[in-house]
């Protein structure tokens, strides 16, 4: 025969482990953080936000700068 206490063990251990388990799945499925030393930040232009970046923008080809790092 089971005790109580037994099932309240066995319980509490499944009930930890399908916890434990659903982290662990959430964890796997969420997209690697991305590092700001990337080749892609680097070699970035770094513009000011200040008056001047409008008429940067508006110069440029198709109205939009691809690939900048705006600082301020």
């Amino acid at each position: 025969p089971i005790t109580p206490a037994e099932l309240l063990c066995l319980g509490s251990s499944l009930a930890f482990s399908g916890l434990f388990y659903y982290l662990y799945r959430r964890k796997a499925r969420a997209p690697a953080p991305v590092h700001t030393e990337s080749l892609l930040f680097q070699e970035a232009p770094k513009l000011q936000v200040d008056d001047d970046l409008p008429a940067l923008v508006s110069a440029a080809d198709g109205g939009c700068l691809p690939y900048v790092a705006l600082e301020g």
